[in-house]
């Protein structure tokens, strides 16, 4: 897990979740922090929630999605 993290998400300090909603389900915009401390869209993560907990997360890496599900272009 940590190999995975280290090349696939950004340092601790570097993302921000924000939470939405996708057909129902729990889901999160990822910003990536960049210059000057403005984060950008990276992804759209939705979660498949079950009794037992999460099942799955499904990540849509299309900064495009973010006005779908009411997420700001840009955190700052």
């Amino acid at each position: 897990i940590a190999a995975f993290r280290a090349r696939r998400l950004p340092p601790p300090g570097g993302a921000r979740l924000v939470p939405t909603r996708a057909n129902g389900q729990p889901a999160f915009g990822m910003y990536r922090r960049g210059d000057y401390g403005v984060y950008r869209p990276l992804q759209i993560q939705v979660l498949s929630v079950t009794r037992a907990g999460i099942e799955r997360v499904v990540s849509f890496c299309d900064p495009g999605l973010f006005p779908v599900f009411g997420l700001r272009a840009t955190l700052g």
